[in-house]
Formats: structure tokens, C-alpha cells, sequence
């Protein structure tokens, strides 16, 4: 079967409420270029922080091409498309958490002279939580899980519509490492040493999981927006985003023990 062939096939399979919208290079092109268009948003190098009323936060996981742009260290990923512009634009990942706070340091050295309030870092779970909902009733999700679906590889960032801030991809595109996790363990290795088990929460599900899964119960989803894992861990579905918090924002976020799991 030929990658054409299964491309219809898949397509075939999706309801019509899910399907992704394809987009030529000039399509994505402008909605690239729109990330950083509206007075709401503050522009660190190629990264675009849009104004919400929890704080500064970043339109999009971050890409590859962001990344680059201040990369730690030199990072290559295998391809997997043909159109540059899309290969630019997947998001980071496969990344371990000491990499992602050096490119952290390196962008809040931009920080300065912006305006923002204070330095960037992850969001916490319940920062993340809020964002992937985003309206005030918080019962009412309006990253609706029919403008995305399952998909058999990672799709580049804002193939689909924002949500009511403007920030794409909080649900369904790459897990999303947060900043804070569960209580750390101890445990008994079969050499008789013990080891401290650290996890920390990652959000938002990713292009592995169907839609409906990716947001929790709470919220109409299927229970899998949120998970806790070692913080040694790499994955090709695990990216991150950033966050410049507003002061006093801690009123305004969703409790995070409103996610299941």
C-alpha cells in the first residue's frame, strides 16, 4: 500500500467532525506568520506569548524551529515530512528536562526590555488545565475534542483552530511537561539501594490518543489529560510550552484536582 493510499484510507475512517483540515504551504505559511499579529501578544525572538488573563503564554508548544533559535545544545530530530515549513514547525520534543531549562535560561535572557512581568518557566497542572479550557465556565470546553482526532504521526503546531485566547494545540498535539508533579517515592531497587523516584506531570495528551481522551472527565474527556512520569523520560510525544505568569493569577486557574488520573 502506498503513503497515499493510506492517507485516503484514514481519512475515510475519520468522522467528518474530525477531519484535520489539510493545508497547503501557503495556508500554514499565514497562520504561522499570524501567531505574533495581534496587539495582545509579546515577541521573544520567534516565540509568541499571547496575553490571557492568567499570564503571557506561549501561542503554540514550542517548535522545532524555536527551539533552534536558542538551542542549549545542537539537536536534530529524523524527518517527517517533505514540506519544510511543516518540518519547522512540529513541536520539540524527545527532550530531557535539564535541555528544556537550559533553552529556558537562554529565552528569559530576552526577557528584558519587553514589558512582561517576570521570567518564563512551564506551566504548573493547574495553569495547563486552564488554559486547554479556557472560557469561564469551565464545564463548557472550547478546545472541542471534534476539531482533532487520532492521527497515525505528529502533526505540525496550529493545524487546527485556536481556542477563545488564541493559543493552539493545549489538547491533543504533544504531551506537555508541566512544572510541578505528585510527592517523590522512594523505592526498593533488587540491588537493596533505594531510589527516589521523582515524577512530574505532563498535560494535554497527545496525537497518539483519540480525541475524546484527551481532556478529563471533569470536562467531558475520557480521563487522559494529565499524567505523572519520571522526569528521566524522552519521548517523540512529549514537548513543552512556556508560560510568563500574571500576579495574582493563582484566583483565576482551574484546581487541578479536577483531573482524573
Amino acid at each position: 500500500m502506498t503513503f497515499k493510499q493510506i492517507q485516503q484510507m484514514i481519512r475515510a475512517m475519520r468522522p467528518a467532525s474530525n477531519k484535520v483540515p489539510v493545508l497547503d504551504s501557503r495556508d500554514y505559511a499565514a497562520v504561522v506568520a499570524s501567531w505574533g499579529t495581534p496587539d495582545s501578544v509579546v515577541q521573544i525572538g520567534p516565540i509568541a506569548f499571547r496575553e490571557t488573563p492568567i499570564g503571557w503564554i506561549s501561542a503554540t508548544p514550542i517548535t522545532r524551529a524555536q527551539w533552534r533559535a536558542y538551542e542549549p545544545a545542537p539537536r536534530e530530530w529524523k524527518r517527517t515530512w517533505v514540506n519544510e515549513a511543516w518540518e519547522d514547525n512540529l513541536p520539540a520534543t524527545d527532550l530531557t528536562l535539564k535541555q528544556i531549562d537550559e533553552f529556558i535560561d537562554n529565552v528569559n535572557f530576552g526577557i528584558p526590555g519587553t514589558g512582561l512581568p517576570g521570567e518564563c518557566r512551564l506551566p504548573t497542572l493547574g495553569e495547563a488545565l486552564t488554559m486547554a479550557v479556557a472560557v469561564e465556565d469551565v464545564s463548557l470546553p472550547l478546545n472541542a475534542f471534534g476539531t482533532f482526532s487520532w492521527q497515525p504521526w505528529m502533526q505540525p503546531v496550529a493545524f487546527n483552530e485556536p481556542n477563545a485566547w488564541g493559543l493552539w494545540d493545549t489538547v491533543g498535539c504533544v504531551w506537555q511537561w508541566c512544572s510541578d508533579g505528585p510527592d517523590e517515592q522512594d523505592v526498593l531497587q533488587p540491588s537493596g539501594t533505594i531510589y527516589t523516584y521523582k515524577r512530574r506531570f505532563a498535560s494535554g495528551g497527545s496525537w497518539q490518543y483519540r480525541a475524546k481522551e484527551c481532556l478529563p472527565e471533569a470536562f467531558g474527556g475520557q480521563g487522559y489529560f494529565a499524567i505523572a512520569m519520571d522526569e528521566r523520560i524522552q519521548g517523540r510525544d512529549l514537548g513543552f510550552r512556556l508560560i510568563v505568569p500574571k500576579a495574582g493569577a493563582d484566583e483565576l486557574t482551574v484546581d487541578a484536582r479536577q483531573v482524573d488520573g
